[in-house]
């Protein structure tokens, strides 16, 4: 059965719009430095307008310009947004805030971009730079941004380790390159989570992370392994 949804365009949010329910944002343009905030909704999609034959072009191919066919968001305010199923697509954002969120990706994982904009509350899903096959880009802007007291997050799919920034009371960046890899990976034989963790990031699974760095979200392990991890990462 389809869900009963509301259908709104980027002319709408830019003039004030924020239905709640199951909403779609379709169509094409820029909506710029649109206030958001506090909006609620069971469901949110956006929409891009690109040809059909993206999915099927190669990507040297494809076709799609930013603020036009795929839908671009700057200096927006989506704080204290509520969404247990958000689904952006390919939009773009930059310089927007989502701030004290509670938000969880549809189906985990997001490949939308997402440059220099700010981060706190739960946000749960992966951001992955591996483009979908609509998008023209070769990958998914993920940089610049501002994860200090967001929770629950994960990237993956070769964002830049070095690109964003982390909060040390709530993020460890476990990286296959760090000189003291060989303790992080005797600590981590004591946690099943952390086996997981460690085996993805060195590239046999079982999470298909694409890069050879993970971001442990505290609370996810005791807090007697956070503390041993931390030391031997030099956090």
């Amino acid at each position: 059965m389809d869900r009963d949804q509301v259908t709104v365009s980027c002319a709408d949010l830019q003039a004030g719009a924020r239905p709640s329910g199951d909403v779609r944002v379709e169509g094409t343009g820029t909506v710029r430095g649109a206030d958001l905030s506090n909006w609620a909704v069971s469901w949110l999609t956006i929409a891009d307008a690109t040809s059909a034959l993206n999915e099927v072009l190669p990507r040297p191919l494809k076709r799609g310009q930013v603020g036009r066919e795929i839908p671009l968001f700057v200096e927006c305010d989506f704080s204290g947004l509520s969404c247990p199923a958000f689904d952006p697509g390919i939009a773009r954002f930059v310089r927007c805030r989502f701030e004290d969120v509670d938000v969880k990706l549809d189906l985990g994982t997001v490949h939308a971009h997402f440059e220099d904009c700010v981060f706190s509350g739960r946000w749960e899903g992966n951001f992955d730079a591996r483009p979908l096959t609509s998008d023209p880009a070769k990958r998914a802007v993920v940089r610049g941004n501002d994860f200090t007291g967001c929770r629950d997050i994960g990237l993956q799919g070769g964002v830049d380790r070095t690109a964003n920034t982390f909060d040390p009371s709530m993020h460890l960046v476990l990286w296959r390159g760090d000189p003291n890899w060989s303790r992080v990976r005797e600590i981590a034989e004591e946690d099943v989570h952390l086996r997981n963790v460690i085996g993805s990031i060195e590239g046999h699974g079982p999470f298909d992370r694409g890069q050879d760095w993970d971001v442990l979200n505290r609370g996810l392990v005791a807090d007697e392994l956070w503390l041993r991890l931390r030391r031997a990462i030099g956090s």
